[in-house]
Formats: C-alpha cells, structure tokens, sequence
C-alpha cells in the first residue's frame, strides 16, 4: 500500500502541470481503431460495429472484409474529444451488428445483433497501440487498438475521409513509362522512325530525344561522340526510396546485344529497350528507347537516380525489358547486383551479362548491361550496425498489370521464386543437379582442407613466401586438447569463427578485383574507428586478366579430369556388374505410370526445393555473399570462443552432468511421474488446444495487421503488390565481366532541389500506415502527447478511486446496444451533425439531467 501511495506521489510530481491542466476539465482527443472479430463467420454475414461514448453516437465502420477484419477503406479509424472525468464515468461502448444480403447486395434480407461491450477509460490509455481484445459476447471477440490522437491524425483522417489522399507527397512525380499513357510511347515511337529515316551514315538520330539545352547540336551525332557523351555526368536526377543512412547513386548507361523479341526486323522494327530498377522500396525506370539492340541513354534523359538506403546489405534489381503498347511487355535480362562489396568514395562502372532467370543449371545470356554506380553512407559505423537488425519486408506496389509483371519478373526471374514454382522439369533437373553440385564442392574442400592441413603446405601469403600458418594453428590447438579437453567447447567456437577467416582468405586470393570483398580487419576498423580504409585508387578494366583466365582454366580442368574419371570408374563397375549378372528370374515388362506421377512429382519439387533454399543460405554466408551478417557471425563467435577460454570448463562440465543424473535420472522421478506425468488424456487435449488458442491469437493479429498494410498501400499506391526478395537466395550470382572498371573520386553528384522524384513505398506506425515524412512529424508530436497520456491516466485513476460507485454503476447500467432498426428520436436520441465523413452524432438524453 505505502508503495502504491508513493508511485502515485511520484507520478504527480512528474507530471504536475499536465495534471493540473486536465484538472480544469480540458479535453483530449483519442483516435481508436477498430481491427478485427474473430468467432464468428464472416463468409456468410456482413458484420460492422457501431461506436458511441458518453451516450453520444460517433461512428460506424464499414462491413468487416474476409477473415473478419477492418480495414481504412473499411472505416476502421475514429476518434472523439473526452476530459478525463468523462472517460473515468462513461465507458466506450461497442456494439457489433450482422447483416445479411441478397447475391446482388441491392437489398438487405436479414439483420441483427452480435453483442455489446464496455471499455473503460483507464484501459484505453494503458496500453497505446497494443492490440486490446474485448470480449463481445462467449465466443465472439472484438480487437481494438487506442492511443491520444495528434493533428496529423485528425488531419489524416479527414482527407481518408473525404476520398482524398492522405499520402499525397507519396505521388511520384518522375515517369515511369508502364505507368503512363501507352499510346502515348507509340506516338514517339512513329516520329522516331520519321527521324532515322532521314539520317546519313556519318551523323544518326539520338534516341529519346536531342537535349533540351542544345537541340541542334544533339539531334543528330557520330556514333563516336554518342559513346562518348554516354558517359558524361548526368544531367537530371530522380530522388526515389525511403530511408536514413545513405545514398545509393544509379546512372543506367547502355545494353548491349539485346535479342530482337519485336516481329519485322528485315525492315527495321526492333527491340523497344527500356530497364526496370527495384531498390528497396522504390521502382524507378528509364525512357523507352525504340527500335535499338544496343540502346543507350544520354545525360539528359531520366537515367540517374538517387535512391534513399534503409538497410546496408539490400540487393539491386535491374531487369531489361521490350515495351509493347498491345501486349504484355516482353522481358529480356535481369541482374542483381551486389552492393555490400563497394567501397565508399568510388564510381564504379559496371558491365554485367543479363539472364532470364539465377536458377536454372544452364544459363544463356540475352545481352549486357552496363551501370555507374556510387554507394556513400552518412555514417559507415551506424550502416555496419544496422546490419544486424532484421530486414525490413519491402513491398512495391503499382497500378496496372502490365506494371506488376514487369516488376515481379524484375525482383524474381523467369520462374519466380521456390514458393510460387509450379511443377516443371527444368526447374526439377536444376535443383537435383544443383544438390550435385554442392555434394562435389565439398568433396573438393574437404579434401583439399584435410591434405592442406596435415601436408603443412602453403596457406597464407607472408610477403614473399606462402606459409603453412593453419596448419600450424591446428597443431597448437589439438595439443592443447589433448592436455585439456575441458577447453573442447571453447575451441568449437573458435574453430567456427577460424572456418569462417578462411573461407574468406580463400575468396579474398581470387585475382578478379570483382570476386572480392572487404577483410575482417576492414569491417574492425569500421567499428573502431568509424570508416574504412580506400583499398584502392583505381581498377582499369580487363585487370588481371591473365591471371583470372588461368585460375578459371585450372579450376574447369580439374572438375573436367575428375569428371571423366568418375565416368570411367563408373562405366568399369557397370560392366563388372554384367558380367557377375546371376539374375535368372523373369522381368516385368510393360511397366505402368503411376495415375499419381504429376502429383508425387510436385510435391517432391517441392522438397527439393526447400533443401536447395536452405544450402544457399548457409553457402551465402561462408561464401562471405553477405559480408556484413557473415562479419557479424564470425565476430559473435570469436568472442564467444575468447570468453570461453576464460571459463572453468571443467567445473561447468562436472556439475552440469552431476545435475543431469542427479536430478533427472534418480529413482525419485518415480514421484514426479506420479505428480506430474499422468496427466489424462482430456488433459493433454485442452493443454494443446489452450497453447494453440493462444498462438492464434499472436498469428491473428499478425494477420491483422498484414491486411490492413495490404488495404493502405493498395489505396495508395495500386492493387498489384509485389515483395522485393530481401536476400538473394538464387543459384547463381553475377559478377561483373572484366570490361568493368572503378575509380576513387571524392566529388558527388550535383542533384536539384526541384528535380523529379519517386518517393518510397513503405509505411512506418502501427494504427495509421504513414510515409517516411509523415512519420517524422509525428515522432515529434508523439513526444509532446506522451506526457499528457500519463497524467490523463493519472486523472482517470483519481477520479475512479474518489467518485462515489453508486454513481459509476449506475452511469455504466444505463449503457445499452444501440439499434438502427428503430427511429433514433423514438429511443430518446437526438440527431445533430457528426463532421469528419462519419454518421451523425445521436444523443441520448440520460435519467441524470445531463445530455
């Protein structure tokens, strides 16, 4: 008792004049959100909800979508203005309603009530934001979420309201050409052909279209200054994405060697190139460069684009596509690009071979593409950090579905991704030839591993010589073992974190500057210091090639060699098995196939496919694919091995399997079967169905609040929705071709305030989904509204303790289920304007005098 005075004490002195404020009766407002009901069906009833506090009517939802959910097309929101006497006295009250249409939903067949509920001021404010389930009736429950309500709310809300958008800053303002009027593009596309027509052989017409700034003299130029002028600075830049920790810069330059996917080549009508980005959270896309197989895009053009980053180790998705105004648009290549790899302060130029898909076996390029790409982060230290927080899920979503296709086969290739692969046979030879592949690969380390380290050859490069330093680690560990074995668990650490240095050291001694990626003391220093080292001034292109040809020679011959020497072994042990053949009974001919065959086939793709997914996460990682979770992983064991060392192993061992005899393994579980383990078989079925119960509840309003994401961005944005991949689980990952090429340079590019942008995509918040911007101002109210929040709970709590309860109950009996079915006047209600798109306000005028 004397501990609840004294919090209560120190709660006023915290929050004193926010207390004394709402003790003059001030107002504040509370936005509450009506999210779901679960018992009953929602399939064959349309259910709504209708709110009311303080007898006064205040809103009404729209019938409850599939799966019994509200949500902001559904009128979830709402929010009213209460003093804290008020929601100390009057509960909010909610009642549920059903109704029943015809098919055609023109009349209503049947209505009803579903149950009524109560809830009290304290808890509206207890709990901000967390899922509150009310209680309806027995088996219906009502989930809600409450909170003080800010001016961006109402602000908000009365544009939602009001079928305007309330994420107006979220339209984009640059172009993306499968968004934009088709028919215009063919318009372009005639005047184009006008334009080649009447070009020489020494000057060609310049595709889009001449610089604004210079018309005469880019309308028509030599092919040599056209490939010179491609890789001038960018004139316009497009800002696209969300996010905090840095920039990624994006000049799509030039592809080459395109298929011709258009009918009538003979007489000129060719591939119509236009290339898809996907960053994150944004989608942004180049002109339309018609009747071209090596397109290019000039300075001036939307080529550049400034993407906002949220997460250091997303992915780039780049695809390259044929634009039809009557079809579909055909899809020619795509890439992912890799940036954990990039080093700050340097432009790469980057050439890579476009693919239909990463996961098939054999792969055939459709052409090249060629980018310039920048990474900067504002602050290297926090962007290494930030790795390892879990991944945000992005999606895109766009209007058409023209759009959608391009932007899904962008993310996840010709055959999209495992879970959305049906049967085919192709993918089934790819994912068993893959399982191969990696059965052979570790056959190859291992032995490789095992002869290196007992032979004591070379391993690491010491200046001029290759010592045998694992080797001699190895050694000194296993002798240290034999004198210790209590250090085992200890040492199984380390030996993880020493696995994981050498699969990078491996990676790190390829020649091409493209297969490597940033040392563990790089990622270190980062940590100590706050930024990395420049590893080098500059790549020219075609480096080490010698070199690089020599280490791919060798690494093909060998497999090759032992390729046919496993096919030997083979043909020999086939033809022993003939001659030693002693079987003499009769075989079956005829053989049937299985009615089943299809299915039994899916389904074991299916499982393939599933194993396949889970060795390219553990190879991503050893790989060091993911250099910054594969530091994070390495360091965590390393330090776990260092602290282990530390610990008296041979104690914890002792008594731990002291314990575990001891205490588990005693005659005196006897008693503890007794007691404990003959639970019924009743028993056990409501324990699983209670641990389930309470499951459903956590998955429901996951559920919950993944389908109201869904509505929002919907309305924002458009119906179709794509997820962008978060990892790059493929087969295959592309590298750079050696023509590539990367130089140091300190200077930015300029990018205008008043150029084009294409904001992005994902919502931040919990019960309303706002933009990146919209968001930041309302942290900084939220900030302001805390405090009151705390003191109105405050005032609340008093005036409960202190208001006679005769009062309080007799207040709260007189709540009863609003019906719509009767005249509001005939029920003592009073209809008066309720604003903000709701019904109107109905007031009922109570036993206690007051309206």
């Amino acid at each position: 008792m004397e501990a609840s005075i004294t919090q209560c004490d120190d709660t006023r002195k915290a929050y004193e004049q926010e207390i004394e404020l709402l003790a003059k009766d001030e107002t504040i407002r509370l936005l509450g959100e009506v999210v779901g009901i679960s018992g009953v069906d929602p399939n064959n009833h349309q259910y709504f909800c209708q709110i009311a506090f303080g007898r006064t009517f205040r809103h009404q939802t729209g019938s409850a979508e599939e799966g019994g959910i509200w949500s902001l097309s559904k009128k979830s929101l709402f929010w009213w203005d209460a003093t804290p006497r008020e929601l100390a006295l009057d509960p909010l009250e909610i009642t549920v309603r059903y109704q029943q249409k015809d098919p055609l939903h023109l009349t209503t067949w049947d209505t009803g009530l579903v149950g009524h509920a109560l809830v009290n001021g304290d808890a509206i404010l207890a709990s901000p934001e967390e899922h509150m389930d009310i209680q309806v009736t027995e088996n219906v429950t009502l989930t809600m979420r409450f909170r003080l309500a800010t001016d961006s709310d109402i602000a908000f809300l009365t544009k939602l309201y009001r079928n305007d958008n309330p994420w107006r800053e979220a339209v984009p303002t640059a172009t993306l050409v499968t968004e934009a009027n088709e028919w215009k593009n063919l318009g372009r596309s005639v005047s184009t052909i006008l334009q080649t027509m009447v070009q020489n052989v020494s000057n060609v017409y310049v595709k889009p279209h001449a610089d604004p700034q210079r018309v005469e003299q880019t309308t028509y130029m030599s092919k040599e200054a056209i490939k010179e002028t491609i890789f001038a600075p960018s004139q316009h830049w497009v800002t696209a994405g969300s996010g905090s920790i840095g920039h990624l810069y994006l000049e799509v330059l030039k592809c080459s060697d395109l298929p011709n996917v258009d009918i009538g080549g003979s007489i000129g009508n060719l591939t119509d190139c236009f290339v898809c980005a996907v960053f994150e959270d944004a989608m942004v896309q180049t002109p339309v460069i018609d009747d071209e197989l090596s397109p290019h895009w000039m300075p001036w053009t939307q080529r550049a684009f400034c993407i906002k980053i949220m997460h250091p180790s997303s992915l780039l998705y780049l695809g390259a596509f044929d634009f039809d105004c009557l079809g579909d648009h055909d899809p020619l290549g795509r890439v992912v690009v890799n940036l954990s790899n990039l080093q700050r302060n340097t432009e790469y130029t980057l050439t890579y071979n476009l693919y239909p898909n990463s996961h098939v076996t054999d792969r055939i390029s459709a052409g090249q593409i060629t980018v310039r790409i920048r990474l900067e982060y504002f602050n290297e230290r926090e962007a290494l950090v930030a790795g390892i927080r879990s991944r945000p899920k992005f999606h895109v979503n766009v209007e058409k579905e023209k759009s959608f296709k391009v932007l899904h086969y962008t993310c996840h290739g010709e055959f999209g991704d495992h879970t959305e692969q049906g049967l085919d046979i192709t993918i089934v030879r790819s994912y068993i030839n893959e399982i191969l592949e990696y059965k052979n690969t570790l056959g190859y380390c291992m032995v490789d591993s095992i002869q290196s380290l007992i032979f004591w050859r070379g391993q690491v490069q010491v200046f001029e010589m290759v010592l045998p330093l694992h080797s001699l680690v190895f050694f000194l560990a296993c002798s240290k073992l034999l004198e210790r074995p209590s250090l085992f668990p200890a040492f199984c650490f380390l030996g993880v974190g020493w696995i994981m240095l050498i699969t990078l050291m491996q990676r790190r001694q390829h020649p091409s500057p493209w297969f490597g990626c940033p040392s563990f003391q790089n990622y270190l220093q980062i940590l100590l210091v706050g930024e990395t080292p420049i590893q080098f001034e500059r790549i020219e292109p075609f480096h080490l090639m010698e070199q690089i040809d020599a280490h791919e020679k060798a690494w093909r011959d060998r497999v090759e060699r032992d390729q046919k020497h496993i096919a030997t072994l083979t043909e020999l042990q086939q033809k022993l098995n003939a001659i030693g053949d002693e079987a003499i009974h009769t075989k079956q001919a005829n053989i049937s196939i299985p009615l089943d065959l299809l299915e039994r086939l899916s389904r074991y793709q299916g499982i393939i496919a599933k194993y396949c997914h889970y060795m390219r996460v553990v190879k991503i990682l050893v790989t060091w694919e993911e250099g910054v979770i594969s530091f994070w992983i390495t360091a965590g064991f390393l330090v776990a091995g260092l602290v282990s060392l530390l610990l008296p192993w041979e104690f914890i061992l002792t008594w731990s399997s002291k314990i575990i005899v001891y205490g588990l393994l005693g005659p005196h579980m006897m008693v503890v079967d007794s007691c404990f383990g003959s639970l019924s078989h009743d028993d056990k079925i409501s324990k699983a169905i209670e641990k389930l119960q309470n499951e459903s509840k956590s998955a429901r309003h996951r559920r919950q609040d993944a389908l109201k994401l869904k509505d929002a961005k919907c309305l924002a944005f458009g119906t179709y929705i794509t997820q962008v991949p978060s990892f790059n689980i493929s087969r295959h990952h592309d590298r750079p071709l050696p023509c590539s090429h990367a130089e140091v340079t300190k200077i930015l590019p300029k990018i205008p305030c008043n150029d084009q942008s294409i904001p992005g995509q994902q919502f931040f918040g919990r019960i309303l989904p706002r933009t990146e911007v919209q968001q930041g101002m309302f942290k900084k109210e939220w900030s302001a509204l805390e405090k009151l929040r705390m003191a109105a709970q405050y005032c609340v709590r008093e005036i409960m303790e202190n208001e006679s309860s005769d009062v309080v109950k007799a207040l709260r009996k007189k709540s009863v289920p609003l019906d719509e079915r009767e005249v509001p006047e005939s029920m003592g209600f009073e209809i008066v304007d309720g604003g903000l798109g709701s019904a109107p306000y109905i007031y009922l005028h109570n036993n206690f005098g007051e309206n």
